[in-house]
């Protein structure tokens, strides 16, 4: 009796694991497979992007190590975070869901004005976009064939942004920074680092609003880029700052150009001119009393 109960105990125990076995090797056969990815793109593989949306079509190139974008003849830095983000999306999307092969449905899915236009060293490829399906999902489909798909993430890239770099880059190492003076009509404000502290007079200001000024002029971005001014550095600036660092000195003034936009002309070596948002240059004119509370 005893022998009967333990060989069925081995043989239930060798059913178990030969049951085990199959479903471990024969996966496959119970789940659905997962259709692989459209793109593998790496960035050093890619010539250019060519983006056409509802209103503007942009091309960023690839320059050796940066890229670059042209626009009224002048070439410019592209915005490397948005051209990455792109890559990446191209790079998560695949054919998993069809949603119609009838290519009088194209029109209908808003296939055949937006698209992506890849164009790497082996060939190239051109993705068009459609409407919007929920969340980040677009209708999409691939070069010339009729498949209709679910594009995932591709809501999150409008192909109308300006993909040209629109930071204005005037900080960079705030390590580097002796001094600060700020000249507007609001006053005149000199800050100096001594140490770990920054000092107006023989006053230290409080280290959250100098920390918010600094990031405000850090991330500051434009509007716009132009090449030309017009009669804006005619007038006098509205705001001027002046940076000293350990090895340089250098200055940014903010001209009035129209209304709610003002313009920057830096001794940096900006590229062209910048159009700053009134309310962005607003957030610069400080007076003294504004870092004591």
């Amino acid at each position: 009796m005893e022998k009967n109960r333990k060989r069925l105990i081995l043989l239930a125990a060798c059913l178990f694991i030969i049951t085990l076995l199959v479903i471990r090797t024969n996966t496959s056969l119970f789940l659905p497979s997962k259709q692989p990815f459209i793109f593998t793109l790496n960035e050093q593989d890619i010539i250019s992007l060519t983006l056409t949306g509802e209103q503007k079509k942009q091309t960023v190139v690839k320059d050796k190590t940066k890229w670059t974008i042209k626009k009224d003849g002048q070439i410019y830095n592209a915005d490397l975070e948005k051209v990455q983000a792109l890559i990446k999306t191209l790079n998560g999307i695949t054919k998993e869901t069809i949603v119609s092969k009838n290519i009088n449905k194209h029109i209908e899915l808003g296939i055949g004005i937006q698209s992506i236009v890849i164009k790497t060293q082996d060939k190239n490829d051109t993705i068009y976009v459609g409407k919007e399906h929920t969340g980040d999902i677009c209708y999409a489909k691939l070069n010339d064939e009729d498949e209709v798909f679910l594009g995932n993430g591709l809501a999150n890239i409008s192909l109308d942004e300006d993909f040209r770099d629109l930071k204005t880059h005037l900080l960079k190492n705030e390590s580097q920074i002796k001094s600060i003076s700020i000249n507007s009509d609001e006053g005149d404000v000199l800050l100096v680092k001594k140490k770990s502290d920054w000092m107006i007079g023989d006053k230290k200001a409080l280290i959250n609003p100098v920390t918010y000024f600094l990031d405000n002029l850090k991330n500051l971005t434009a509007s716009d880029i132009i090449g030309s001014s017009g009669n804006a550095l005619d007038s006098l600036p509205i705001l001027t700052i002046r940076i000293v660092e350990s090895k340089q000195e250098y200055m940014i003034q903010f001209y009035q150009y129209k209304e709610g936009v003002s313009i920057i002309q830096s001794s940096k070596g900006t590229s062209g001119y910048y159009l700053i948002p009134d309310v962005y240059v607003s957030s610069l004119q400080k007076q003294e009393a504004d870092f004591f509370e």
